[in-house]
């Protein structure tokens, strides 16, 4: 892990290696937060990327010559895997340490409805694309861990309960429904769920 945060030149090297690919593109983590909440330090970037499955390793080829650093096991073909969605790793130095890159591969049809609806955003240095703030809630909740709970709060805080029809059917199918109704009002529209 990063011993310091990304910065916007980490962001941008990104930006930079997708863009040249002409990959559709949007950050799904702590830069998406930071687009949507009360600002946080994030420590990995997290991307998902419309790829065609056969393109992947020649991506991760590229992205090494351009200075990422690339374990063996991903340029030779194997995909991790969270919450079903497939994402392949890469590293681009950062200070003293590495700070991780996780692609996550579209090829859900969530990952690809992620892409269509992504925002362009200026966080300092130019337009880059995120998820929306609904969309970012979903992976949140998808996600669960106790930071991505903390996430969920920062970003409701901020945002209220962003597009609620569209947080429901896909809670619904990415079955996070249970995650998702005790932010919702009794009746299931935006409001805080009862105490």
């Amino acid at each position: 892990m990063a011993d310091q945060p990304a910065t916007l030149d980490s962001i941008h090297r990104i930006v930079d290696l997708v863009t040249r690919e002409r990959l559709p593109y949007a950050f799904i983590g702590g830069v998406a937060l930071n687009a949507w909440a009360v600002p946080r330090a994030t420590f990995n970037l997290d991307v998902a990327v419309a790829i065609e499955p056969t393109d992947v390793v020649d991506l991760l080829r590229r992205a090494r010559r351009e200075g990422f650093a690339v374990d063996a096991e991903f340029l030779a073909g194997f995909r991790d895997q969270v919450a079903g969605m497939e994402k392949v790793h890469l590293f681009l130095p950062a200070g003293t340490s590495l700070l991780a890159v996780d692609l996550f591969l579209a090829q859900t049809p969530f990952l690809q409805s992620v892409i269509e609806r992504r925002v362009a955003v200026d966080l300092g240095r130019g337009p880059i694309h995120v998820c929306s703030a609904a969309d970012l809630l979903l992976l949140k909740l998808l996600a669960g861990r106790p930071k991505d709970r903390t996430d969920v709060e920062n970003l409701l805080a901020v945002q209220g309960v962003p597009e609620p029809d569209h947080l429901r059917a896909w809670a619904a199918t990415l079955q996070v429904e249970e995650r998702l109704r005790p932010h919702l009002g009794p009746d299931g529209e935006p409001g805080p769920a009862p105490t």
